[in-house]
């Protein structure tokens, strides 16, 4: 199937836009991941009010907010594909972190990590086929 994809230019295109269609769609949706992992931190902060765990997320969000200008200005796909990786690897840390703290904020995160899982592999799609 990969190699039809590749030797068939139209098929590629149909599927590139298939792609951004469902960036899209992600795009608009975002704010409700990052309203409910606004809540996960700040049911955990004020239980435990540990600066360490505040410093990842903060870690987390300068990542998270600078994959769009990476991706979507600079069209470095690669680099974004990096940073993905990166702010997986924060989701997963601060998940640790939340289910020993506070399981509700575990689940909070959940759709998070299902959308950023699926920005990996729309991300990589794209760099593997350009």
């Amino acid at each position: 199937m990969r190699h039809q994809l590749l030797k068939n230019p139209g098929t590629h295109k149909l599927f590139y836009q298939v792609l951004i269609l469902q960036a899209g769609y992600l795009l608009l949706s975002g704010q409700h991941y990052i309203f409910l992992m606004s809540l996960a931190i700040w049911k955990v902060w004020i239980k435990s009010f540990e600066k360490k765990l505040l410093k990842i997320y903060f870690i987390h969000l300068f990542f998270n907010s600078t994959w769009s200008v990476v991706f979507f200005g600079f069209h470095l796909i690669g680099i974004a594909l990096i940073n993905l990786v990166i702010i997986l690897m924060f989701i997963i840390i601060l998940m640790k972190q939340y289910l020993s703290r506070d399981k509700m904020s575990f689940y909070l995160m959940i759709p998070y990590l299902v959308w950023s899982s699926y920005a990996l592999i729309l991300n990589s799609s794209i760099f593997l086929l350009n």
